[in-house]
C-alpha cells in the first residue's frame, strides 16, 4: 500500500512539475517577434541547402548564406538533419526574404566557408528563432543581440518536445560537436 501511495505522488509531482516548467517558459517567453532592422537587403531563396544555410539570388547572382542565430541538426544526424532541412525548405525556399547584418558593417561578414552570415527574415519574422522554437536547432551565435528571445524559443520546444527534443527520439549529438569531429 505504502508503494502504491509513492507512485502515486511521484505522479502528481512530475505532473506538476511539468505543468509548472510550460508555465514558465510562456510567462518568460517574449510575446511578439523581433522586428527587421531598417538596414536590410533582398533576396530570393533558390535551395534550401540545409538546416541552417540557404542560397540566395541577390542582384542576378547566386550567393550562399548561413542563417545567423541558429545551429541547425547535420545532415548526417539522421533524421533530424534532412526533417530540419525540409521544414526550412517548406517556410522559405522559392520566395523572397530580407537578410541583415549587423548594424556599422556595409554588407554582411563571412564565415569560414565564404558564406554570408546573416539574419534572415520572412513576412517580418526572424526565420531562426522560429526554427529553434519549432525544434529544428539550437542556438548558434554567443553573442546574439537578442539572445533571450532564442533562449526562451529553445525552452519552449525543448518542454513541448518538438522536434530534435521529442522526448521519444531526441536527438542525442550535439550539431557543432559532430562537425568537429571531421
Amino acid at each position: 500500500m505504502a508503494k502504491r501511495n509513492s507512485r502515486r505522488w511521484l505522479t502528481i509531482a512530475i505532473a506538476y512539475g511539468t505543468w509548472c516548467a510550460i508555465a514558465t517558459v510562456f510567462a518568460i517567453a517574449p510575446s511578439e517577434q523581433p522586428q527587421p532592422p531598417s538596414r536590410t537587403r533582398s533576396a530570393r531563396v533558390t535551395r534550401v541547402v540545409s538546416g541552417q544555410t540557404i542560397e540566395v539570388e541577390i542582384d542576378g547572382s547566386i550567393e550562399t548564406v548561413r542563417l545567423s542565430g541558429l545551429d541547425a541538426p547535420d545532415l548526417r544526424q539522421a533524421p533530424w538533419g534532412l526533417e530540419s532541412q525540409q521544414a526550412l525548405a517548406r517556410e522559405i525556399e522559392g520566395r523572397e526574404i530580407l537578410l541583415s547584418w549587423p548594424e556599422g558593417r556595409a554588407a554582411p561578414p563571412r564565415d569560414r566557408f565564404d558564406r554570408l552570415w546573416a539574419q534572415v527574415w520572412s513576412a517580418d519574422r526572424q526565420v531562426a528563432l522560429d526554427r529553434v522554437r519549432a525544434g529544428w536547432g539550437l542556438t548558434g551565435d554567443r553573442a546574439l543581440a537578442d539572445a533571450a528571445d532564442f533562449a526562451a524559443a529553445r525552452a519552449e520546444a525543448r518542454v513541448l518536445g518538438r522536434g530534435i527534443w521529442n522526448p521519444e527520439r531526441a536527438m542525442r549529438q550535439d550539431p557543432r560537436l559532430l562537425r568537429s569531429e571531421r
